[in-house]
């Protein structure tokens, strides 16, 4: 996913060489997070689970974007014109909706979802000139990108993330960060 945080560095990676190198991260905003984009959704007590909710996805804080541009800057030679894939955590569907249960005392009812027939849908929609009924019914393909088999919502294995020093999430610490993220 390509984020503003990107490429308002632009000027800094050119004054290093690493002009060619940019983050890649899958990165999850508030709104996204309470409203259903990974499992729970506070309004509707409902969660979304794609392809059964126990694929692991990359996700990362802004936090963390900000640390990997200062240390890819500090890391010239090992990051230089490649893609820099960095994550703060891996999480399931399953998973957040738990945390997200716990933290909050809700239960949630659950609602299943088959990326490829989904996206499929949209794409038929598109391709006959129909208005899709969702006005959401584009993130299909986001979803199929994330959760499809052969995409890339995990990317752990290719991630930098030990090659800049940069930490994974502990469950304690992901408690914590979402715990937060709900109190505010």
């Amino acid at each position: 996913m390509t984020t503003s945080v990107q490429f308002r560095n632009v000027a800094l990676l050119a004054a290093t060489g690493n002009l060619g190198s940019k983050i890649l991260n899958s990165l999850q905003r508030r709104p996204s997070r309470t409203r259903g984009f990974l499992g729970p959704n506070l309004k509707t007590k409902m969660a979304t689970f794609h392809d059964g909710g126990e694929k692991l996805v990359c996700s990362t804080s802004t936090e963390d974007i900000g640390k990997a541009v200062a240390l890819m800057l500090q890391k010239p030679a090992e990051t230089r014109n490649k893609p820099v894939y960095v994550y703060s955590t891996l999480i399931s569907e399953h998973k957040m909706t738990d945390i997200v249960s716990k933290i909050t005392g809700h239960e949630f009812g659950v609602q299943h979802a088959d990326v490829q027939r989904d996206a499929d849908a949209y794409l038929d929609d598109l391709k006959n000139g129909r208005t899709p009924a969702n006005p959401w019914a584009r993130f299909n393909l986001y979803m199929l990108m994330m959760y499809g088999e052969g995409y890339g919502g995990n990317y752990a294995d290719t991630a930098m993330n030990e090659t800049l020093g940069l930490r994974v999430m502990d469950d304690k610490e992901l408690e914590e960060k979402v715990a937060g993220w709900l109190s505010n």
